[in-house]
């Protein structure tokens, strides 16, 4: 069952969808879609069979009937046009922004959540999480490597979730 009600639907100046999926009303609003990415089209040995068909469907719906395609990069527009076969023109970039409660913290409190993740020396934050999608080995692997040219004192830290990894 459709979550919208359709007398409002058709109110609708546009309808902007946020999470790679559009409503199944055709032809009562116009759609802006987002694509975040298309991750299981462009890396088609991740993920379940399954789990892919059901994205690259999406990510075709959404570039098929949307006016507009959203995205959040440069890179992820090269690969929606590449491997959506969509009009460059009718894909955007909007880069993503902090919102204002996102503000320096003070020194106490930085200090207490760096004692509780042990956190004692400079870091890198890699945000991504520890999933197979979010290529956390690959992380690791290009901080030993940049590691002879970085400070001695610095280390990585891996935040996120998705269980543990191999390195």
């Amino acid at each position: 069952q459709e979550p919208f009600n359709r007398p409002l639907f058709r109110r609708l100046d546009v309808f902007h969808s946020t999470y790679q999926r559009l409503p199944r009303y055709r032809g009562l609003a116009p759609y802006l879609g987002t694509l975040h990415d298309i991750f299981y089209l462009s890396r088609p040995d991740m993920g379940s069979e399954r789990t892919r068909l059901r994205w690259q469907a999406r990510y075709r719906d959404v570039a098929n009937r949307s006016q507009l395609v959203m995205t959040l990069s440069e890179f992820s527009k090269d690969e929606i046009v590449r491997l959506l076969d969509i009009d460059p023109a009718r894909v955007h970039v909007v880069y993503l922004a902090a919102s204002a409660g996102y503000k320096p913290q003070p020194a106490a409190v930085v200090a207490e959540a760096r004692a509780r993740y042990g956190l004692t020396q400079p870091y890198i934050l890699f945000g991504g999480g520890f999933g197979r999608r979010k290529n956390p080995a690959g992380a690791m692997r290009a901080f030993v490597r940049a590691a002879p040219r970085l400070p001695p004192d610095l280390c990585l830290a891996i935040s996120g979730s998705g269980g543990p990894t191999e390195a």
